[in-house]
């Protein structure tokens, strides 16, 4: 079974800074004078991703984060070129796609617009609002970092897909714990990775502007004319 999944943010995106970055900016508008503790902190190994996101979303509260900044962040999320025309070209030729990312859903989705029709499943963190706007809760992701690995393997074992046949897009050091799964990994416009380490990538692209440049590489792929991973 073909079944590719791509990373959000810096991947299908470009000319924009990350979701959650916009939302610490907006909370630095806010009055926050430090945003990037809880990043450190769970990088460090001193809180969990949950904890992070529990952190966060009380800080968030704290400094009045609503529905019209989040309303902000999608109108500022910007798609590479190409996503629709690659996703398309994709599913033509009997390709899954999953988005795998450690975004917000419902950014991933409004940004998507119509390219979201060829999308089988999404997988980031959920955001929620009360009827007035203002913030509710965030509900984590437990598939980012490491845990995006944990869901390709538990796809694959649900699916009986062959890693062969599965490719990961990705662009970030989040994304690097693919590489431990066995399938192929494509680094994409590149931020806190290094594209040439091919213990982790298995190819790389990096300075592009359109998604479509993937797309010889994907098919090949999937057609098992590449070598077969072991």
């Amino acid at each position: 079974m073909r079944t590719i999944f791509f990373d959000f943010d810096g991947t299908l995106t470009k000319g924009c800074l990350p979701t959650w970055v916009m939302l610490n900016q907006i909370m630095k508008r806010n009055g926050a004078k430090v945003t990037g503790e809880l990043y450190e902190m769970f990088m460090n190994g001193e809180i969990d991703y949950k904890e992070w996101c529990d952190l966060t979303i009380a800080k968030f509260k704290t400094y009045n984060i609503t529905i019209n900044d989040f309303n902000e962040v999608v109108a500022n999320t910007k798609l590479i070129a190409g996503v629709q025309e690659t996703f398309q070209k994709l599913k033509e030729n009997g390709w899954r796609i999953h988005i795998l990312s450690g975004g917000i859903s419902q950014v991933i989705r409004l940004a998507l617009g119509d390219a979201l029709q060829f999308v089988d499943n999404i997988s980031a963190n959920e955001i929620y609002f009360k009827e007035d706007g203002s913030l509710d809760k965030i509900v984590a992701t437990k598939y980012d970092y490491k845990g995006k690995a944990e869901y390709v393997e538990n796809y694959m074992a649900a699916t009986n897909s062959k890693r062969e046949e599965c490719v990961f897009v990705g662009n970030g050091a989040n994304d690097e714990f693919v590489s431990t799964t066995g399938i192929r990994t494509i680094c994409f416009n590149p931020d806190d990775t290094d594209p040439n380490n091919k213990e982790v990538w298995a190819h790389a692209f990096e300075n592009s502007d359109n998604l479509q440049d993937t797309l010889p590489t994907i098919l090949r792929i999937g057609e098992n004319q590449e070598e077969k991973i072991i």
